[in-house]
């Protein structure tokens, strides 16, 4: 693994799914002139060309020639899953996998991509997997409410003595508090947010799940130049993008103040060094680094498949 580093607290602190078309699409067959491109029962030019996903087609695997993208029909909607088709034909219009500009040019064709749904908010997030993990290819944004109890549950007690918080809660911010860079970045978590942010079924990722990561895009030299996105770094700090994680620089929020947005992404890790910090992946550059963050800080948020 990569080199660890180890910064003090008070150092710390200073550098510091969709749309379907009619049913006339054209199902693959043999006898097509240029042949299927794909093994999917039904294959289009474009997604919208897809047929509807009926209760008779659940379990269907449809493929789309324009990017190259499978699916799979569950519960009356098309759900991206490429690991369901597989490619049997090359095409001049087939891109294989999501476009450069989501995904990067230089994407590895053997990972899979796919969405995950929020059921708390309805917001939808691309996935990949790489290796034998699966993360958000996108920074979490859910706006966790602030959780208030009236002591045993009583409202009169509510009204005499006021509501009882859990702090933890409420810690969850947009860089510089403007709305739209959680639209583009996602929300920065203080730890303890952090720990509870994720949907059901995915979870904040420990420090040796990152360091399966970074092994697994071919180290902590290199990790940052291909989990970057092809976009929004400065001073051509852009990465490659070659794996689909899409690192976003959103910087970081300490005590009202915001910093680093544009130049370095901050992921929070679910594993403590101190009751007062926890570790972190950073990533600039070209590499990606461990470092010891005071808890109250405000970062990103990758959530991992259970």
């Amino acid at each position: 693994m990569g080199i660890f580093k180890k910064i003090g607290m008070a150092a710390a602190v200073s550098i510091l799914f969709v749309a379907c078309g009619d049913d006339n699409s054209t199902k693959a067959t043999d006898n097509e002139p240029t042949g299927p491109i794909s093994n999917a029962d039904y294959e289009a030019d474009d997604f919208e060309d897809l047929p509807h996903c009926t209760s008779k087609k659940e379990g269907a695997t449809g493929f789309v020639v324009e990017s190259g993208e499978g699916y799979v029909c569950k519960g009356g909607d098309w759900v991206r899953d490429d690991e369901a088709v597989d490619i049997v034909k090359s095409s001049s219009s087939q891109k294989g996998g999501a476009s450069s500009s989501s995904r990067g040019s230089s994407v590895q064709q053997n990972i899979g991509y796919g969405e995950l749904k929020d059921s708390r908010d309805g917001r939808i997030y691309k996935t990949v997997k790489i290796g034998k993990q699966t993360w958000m290819a996108e920074n979490l944004n859910y706006k966790i409410d602030i959780s208030y109890y009236c002591y045993e549950d009583d409202a009169a007690n509510s009204d005499k003595y006021g509501c009882l918080y859990k702090w933890n809660y409420a810690s969850v911010y947009c860089y510089a508090d403007y709305a739209f860079n959680c639209d583009m970045y996602g929300r920065l978590y203080e730890w303890n947010a952090a720990l509870v942010a994720c949907p059901e079924g995915w979870h904040l990722p420990s420090m040796v799940e990152f360091e399966t990561l970074i092994d697994a895009v071919g180290g902590s030299d290199v990790a940052g130049t291909k989990l970057k996105s092809v976009g929004d770094w400065n001073e051509n700090g852009n990465g490659t993008d070659a794996y689909g994680f899409s690192a976003l620089p959103a910087g970081w929020r300490f005590e009202g103040d915001s910093r680093w947005m544009g130049s370095r992404a901050y992921f929070w890790s679910s594993t403590e060094s101190s009751s007062g910090g926890a570790y972190i992946l950073k990533i600039s550059g070209d590499g990606a680094d461990f470092y010891d963050f005071y808890k109250a800080h405000a970062l990103s948020v990758r959530c991992l498949q259970d």
